[in-house]
């Protein structure tokens, strides 16, 4: 007897996350335009459109400029929104404090990775 494996079509973010599981959990998937991608072209979670956006912006060399903008008191939505039209809906309770935490971490990753 052949047994067959039933595989859903739908995909949870952390299933579907390129870069690994998702640390705090985020919401669904965004929209814009990171560089050439279009978001609008697959699946991408916030976790990857932030992850995508800081390797952009350490190519850009705007590392110092995101850093500036997130000491001052702005989101890491608000700064996606503004600068790659990456929508998203607004992180619940105290999830931003950790977004910021985390993408920082991203973004000084992201500018080791094009300085080598």
């Amino acid at each position: 007897m052949e047994t067959m494996t039933r595989v859903s079509a739908v995909r949870s973010p952390v299933a579907a996350s390129r870069y690994g599981p998702i640390d705090p959990p985020c919401d669904g998937y965004v929209s814009g335009q990171i560089g050439r991608l279009s978001l609008m072209s697959g699946c991408y979670s916030f976790f990857e459109a932030w992850t995508l956006a800081a390797e952009e912006i350490a190519r850009a060399g705007r590392y110092p400029e995101a850093i500036a903008r997130l000491d001052a008191g702005a989101t890491v939505r608000s700064l996606l929104a503004e600068w790659f039209g990456v929508s998203s809906e607004s992180a619940p309770g105290n999830t931003a404090f950790y977004e910021t935490r985390a993408v920082r971490r991203t973004l000084r990753n992201a500018r080791a990775r094009v300085r080598e």
